[in-house]
Parts: structure tokens; sequence; C-alpha cells
């Protein structure tokens, strides 16, 4: 998958450069795909349901990792699961 995402952003790069004579590129990972899902996700979706989507054992992790849900409610949310 990995081999196939490299193909797909050099195939994508090559051709902005053809438009355009100066392309900054940097090069992407696959989690930078699930980094930047989470983060959009995180705006839309309930923490807890984001916790599932991600994976995560606990919802501290995705409130550490996705503050697109807003601090205050991840603050609350470890306040809730502390007490």
């Amino acid at each position: 998958m990995n081999r196939q995402f490299d193909l797909i952003q050099a195939g994508a790069h090559k051709t902005l450069a053809e438009r355009q004579d100066d392309v900054p590129w940097q090069q992407g990972t696959i989690h930078d795909l699930r980094k930047t899902y989470g983060t959009l996700m995180a705006r839309h979706v309930p923490m807890h349901e984001l916790r599932h989507l991600m994976g995560h054992a606990k919802i501290d992790t995705t409130a550490d990792f996705y503050p697109g849900v807003g601090e205050d409610v991840a603050d609350r949310v470890r306040a809730a699961f502390s007490a």
C-alpha cells in the first residue's frame, strides 16, 4: 500500500510540475492520511465516536491527538473519565 501511495504522489507531483515551474513538494505517508482523516472527522463527530473510528482504546488518546473537537470538550472528557 505504501508503494502505491508513493506512486500516486510521484504522479501527482509530475503532473503539477508540468503545469508550474517551481513546485514545493513534501512527500507524505499513509499515516499522514490517517491524521488528516482524524482531524477532519473531529470537526463533525463526537469524540466518543471518533475514538472508535480511529481505533483508540482510550478516549484520552483521541483527545490528545485530535484537538479539533475543541479544547473545552477535550478537557471535559478528561475530567469525566478521571473522576
